[in-house]
């Protein structure tokens, strides 16, 4: 079931970030921003599911860097403030607050930049692949040339 829910939240995912474009960019409504976000999914899943697959590469990458660079300094950090204050429960509540001044900097620097960077891919993909649909149909409109008379 989880595995269906899964897969069912990525074409959900698919379909939202092309609808959200057509809504914004295109300034169509709700229900014709649906309609051309799942036309243009339909014809161009193959390269959709490349990018997306591509993007989760890329945010699994960065998930596994922050959980590098927070390891690191989880158990030094650990064994610091319980070698410098004996009660337990003040050790720990100084090692997180530690921990949080360090985490704060990525909270507010580094995630900004990959949101921006995730909106700027997908806003960049929708473009081009709606200039690439507009081509087809000129180009299917035309006869089939695509060659300037």
């Amino acid at each position: 079931m989880l595995g269906i829910s899964i897969l069912l939240r990525m074409v959900v995912t698919f379909i939202q970030e092309f609808v959200d474009r057509q809504c914004v960019l295109e300034k169509k409504g709700i229900f014709g921003s649906i309609a051309s976000g799942w036309a243009m999914v339909r014809t161009n899943l193959r390269r959709i599911v490349v990018l997306c697959l591509i993007m989760v590469l890329i945010m699994v990458a960065i998930w596994v860097a922050q959980d590098m660079v927070f390891g690191t300094f989880v158990v030094p950090i650990g064994v610091a403030t319980e070698l410098v204050i004996p009660d337990p429960t003040l050790a720990s509540v100084a090692g997180m607050s530690v921990l949080g001044c360090l985490y704060l900097p990525w909270r507010f620097g580094v995630e900004p930049l990959v949101t921006v960077f995730h909106f700027n891919v997908w806003t960049l993909a929708y473009l081009a692949l709606q200039k690439r649909t507009e081509g087809t149909s000129n180009t299917a409109a035309s006869g089939g040339s695509s060659k300037p008379n």
